[in-house]
């Protein structure tokens, strides 16, 4: 191969993660208009659908208001919604950015998924269609439902077949939950086609960001909701619904060793729950039959605990005296201790909505009247009541359990009426003193779930050991109350166990039909090994990661409308042991990095993503850790592209040259030292220094005489000179590895950073360029490759280098 040609180079295929694939309409019954147009993501499409605060199901129709949701959500693990069919877009623009025409363009560049790599690609002569594809896919489905669908990795074998033209085998590059499609992919070929038709076709598998063993974000966001990003666009309910309808979710749920240490933990609770409101109001300072009364129910659980206030919905009748609210729209729930207290008090607080007044006061009067209720709003913000109405009345502290004394209906509950015996009125910013009269009071049904009664009605008759596969006792509680670490108590709780107390029976039976029955798919993450021969793994490290969740019972009023979860995250918990390795806040517990243990890539745990060391008994492994890269953002990494380019050149190795080179520099106090040679050029690894630069020149045979150096002082390979020499002229003039060259572009350079100097040479041994690069953190594993991987015996001796493959710098550009 001449110097002056383009490298031999793998053809390459593109496989995006979850929700990385863009989707459009292909037809559709709900809005024929978006039919072949983007709507994942299509933010024209979405709207601010999160303002409408109505809930997301019509009650009309029972059928989602969200048309954008409708369109994604599915109506089964592998039916999409009635009237609806979305078709992947293919090429490079379904999977470049996710919303590459919003905003006039302006989100592209923020949304970027595979940009930075096609850009990449391209830059080194890939054309699409030629040598470069990408392998996109309907995200929404279970694998085998995809296969089923689709057909996908039935195409994708006659794409590998048709891109290794040259028998050289493809690199396939997945990014996420790409990787686990790749996995799937490689099971198939191997049954359907066989070990020869991989051995010959895949070359390598570059597995970015690869969630293995899946990620408890995944999880989370299922089971507890996830906006994705998309605040502004859909509600919690509607998120919630989307995630859980989707028969991929599972897909990334830990398996294998990233489960065996609890993930949930639960604290123990009972549950108080309120239903059928109404309210005597008679005399209780209401300015018109024409606004609206709300209830505001405080419950108090003791004096170690915090007081906790829901309001209803505004009543649907009121003639002036009688108030009655909509039993569906009102069930209020308290989440409390695992046994009532004694001292759990409950009042409630009457507050008028409206600005209508039947007094017919005069404007100054109606004004100050104003001023007044506004500081009462501000102070019910202030005690955590929320700022919806003006308090007009109270009632006052009545114990819990006294109330829960009276008779109970055949379903727990107990009738109550509480008198009001309060008012606030004009006489002061806060209340009145009244007597209390049979003829104004608040009235609702009450009834108290203690901790077996919850885990009886959401979980039947298994225990909180049922799911976890070990015994409670053998894992001491990762987490504890902040502030009654003695009295509270958290359980561990398994996956299929929670989805079973959040009412997600569905999910269950996706995950048994559709994974674990699938013999494609090793749910155990245990006999996962590809059956293949080379694979580059590369993710960001060091990133706080999320790990474990701790759990309370939600404290809500529950919306018919609405999909809510019946947990919440306990931010009263903390670590039971401090530790450098993990932090919580909001009941979310992150892995640290710290000296003696590495952390993920903020998305997927570090035990997910290097579950591939597992392999290296098997394969031939590279594994490059990218410190500080997150999940998405190591696409755009400059480490990454480079191991990208190592991975998909194809070098000729050639004989060392009878000529010999040395460098020295402020690294050695220009001492010479040897330079190796590695096939395709000479190398030597420079450390940088606590000054942050080092300084070199490289001498022919080790002599002074027939030096090497730049045309320029400080010379980098951003800053056009000439290679001068070899003689002796070299005096100042030198090679210097500073912030100049930094690939990040700005700060001095880290001491003890690596890099590598590039000196290419003819075949003569003539030099020919000079380069550096950092030196990745790349580790090996496995056996090394005895023949080219993906060649038939008869193609020509051109090897794929099993370390950083040395080029030069004109080779970059």
């Amino acid at each position: 191969m001449s110097l002056h040609q383009p490298p031999e180079r793998l053809p390459v295929i593109l496989v995006p993660g979850f929700c990385s694939s863009g989707l459009e309409v292909q037809q559709s019954s709900v809005c024929p208009l978006w039919e072949g147009r983007r709507v994942w993501m299509g933010l024209s499409k979405l709207g601010f659908q999160s303002i409408h605060g109505k809930g997301m199901w019509d009650p009309k129709s029972h059928s989602l208001k969200n048309k954008w949701l409708q369109h994604l959500m599915l109506a089964g693990p592998d039916l999409e919604q009635p009237g609806v069919r979305l078709k992947v877009i293919e090429g490079m623009e379904g999977v470049r950015s996710l919303a590459p025409d919003s905003l006039g363009g302006l989100a592209a560049e923020a949304s970027y998924i595979f940009a930075p790599v096609i850009d990449l690609l391209e830059s080194m002569g890939y054309r699409e269609g030629v040598d470069l594809v990408a392998a996109s896919y309907d995200w929404r489905f279970a694998p085998s439902a995809l296969e089923k669908r689709e057909g996908y990795c039935e195409k994708l074998v006659q794409t590998v077949e048709a891109l290794d033209r040259r028998s050289t085998g493809v690199a396939i590059l997945a990014h996420s939950m790409g990787n686990k499609m790749v996995q799937y992919f490689l099971a198939y070929v191997k049954r359907s086609r066989g070990q020869q038709w991989l051995d010959r076709h895949i070359n390598v598998w570059i597995a970015a960001a690869a969630p293995h063993l899946g990620a408890a974000q995944a999880a989370r966001a299922t089971l507890l909701g996830d906006r994705f990003g998309l605040g502004s666009f859909i509600s919690d309910s509607e998120a919630l619904a989307l995630a859980r309808s989707l028969s991929a979710s599972p897909w990334l749920f830990p398996i294998g060793a990233a489960e065996k240490q609890p993930m949930f933990w639960l604290r123990r609770g009972g549950l108080l729950e309120l239903r059928n409101f109404s309210a005597s109001l008679e005399n209780c300072g209401i300015e018109s039959k024409r606004n609206r009364v709300m209830l505001t129910v405080e419950v108090c659980w003791g004096e170690d605990c915090n007081s906790e206030s829901l309001t209803t919905k505004t009543s649907t009748a009121f003639d002036g005296k009688l108030a009655s609210f909509d039993v569906a729209k009102n069930l209020i729930q308290f989440g409390g201790p695992a046994v009532l207290p004694r001292a759990a008090t409950i009042s409630v607080i009457v507050k008028e909505k409206g600005v209508h007044d039947d007094a017919n006061r005069n404007w100054l009067k109606r004004c100050g009247k104003g001023v007044i209720g506004c500081v009462q709003l501000i102070g019910e913000a202030s005690q955590g009541r929320g700022c919806l109405g003006v308090p007009k009345a109270s009632t006052g502290c009545a114990s819990i359990a006294s109330l829960l004394e009276g008779s109970r209906g055949s379903d727990g509950f107990v009738q109550v009426r509480l008198p009001i015996c309060s008012t606030h009125g004009l006489r002061g910013l806060g209340a009145g003193k009244d007597k209390a009269t049979c003829d104004r009071f608040v009235s609702f049904d009450l009834r108290w779930l203690g901790f077996s009664q919850v885990r009886e009605a959401w979980l039947g008759s298994q225990t909180l050991k049922a799911f976890t596969g070990h015994e409670a006792c053998q894992f001491p509680a990762s987490v504890r109350h902040s502030r009654r670490a003695e009295q509270e108590t958290y359980d561990p709780l398994g996956i299929p166990q929670l989805l079973k107390m959040e009412a997600c029976e569905q999910l269950l039976e996706v995950w048994e039909e559709y994974y674990e029955k699938d013999q494609l798919y090793d749910h155990t993450g245990q006999e996962d090994c590809p059956p293949i021969r080379r694979v580059l793994a590369a993710h960001g490290v060091g990133l706080p990661t999320e790990v474990m969740y701790a759990l309370r019972i939600r404290t809500a009023r529950l919306k018919p409308a609405e999909l809510q979860t019946r947990f919440v995250l306990d931010d009263e918990a903390e670590l039971a042991t401090p530790s450098e390795a993990l932090t919580i806040e909001g009941g979310i517990v992150k892995a640290l990095a710290c000296k003696s243990s590495l952390s993920g890539d903020g998305v997927v745990p570090i035990c997910s993503l290097d579950h591939c060391k597992s392999w290296a008994g098997s394969l031939h492994l590279q594994l490059l850790h990218l410190e500080g890269a997150e999940h998405r953002d190591m696409l755009a990494d400059p480490r990454f592209h480079r191991a990208i380019r190592d991975a998909v050149i194809l070098q000729p190795l050639r004989p060392c040259p009878p000529l010999s080179y040395s460098i020295a520099g402020t690294f050695s106090q220009w001492m010479p030292v040897l330079m190796g040679w590695q096939g395709t050029c000479f190398t030597h690894v420079i450390r940088i220094g606590e000054q942050g630069r080092e300084s070199f020149q490289i001498l022919l045979a080790g002599n002074w005489q027939t030096v090497l150096y730049p045309s320029v002082k400080d010379a980098n390979p951003t800053v056009a000179h000439h290679l001068l020499g070899p003689d002796a002229r070299n005096k100042g003039m030198d090679w210097t590895i500073n912030r100049g060259f930094h690939p990040f572009g700005a700060g001095a350079i880290r001491p003890g950073t690596e890099y590598r100097v590039l000196l290419s040479v003819d075949t003569g041994g003539r030099a020919t360029g000079i380069t550096w690069e950092e030196q990745l953190d790349m580790q090996d594993f496995g056996p090394e490759l005895s023949e080219p991987v993906g060649a038939a015996p008869s193609t020509p001796q051109m090897t794929v280098s099993a370390t950083a493959v040395c080029r030069t710098h004109e080779q970059y550009l």
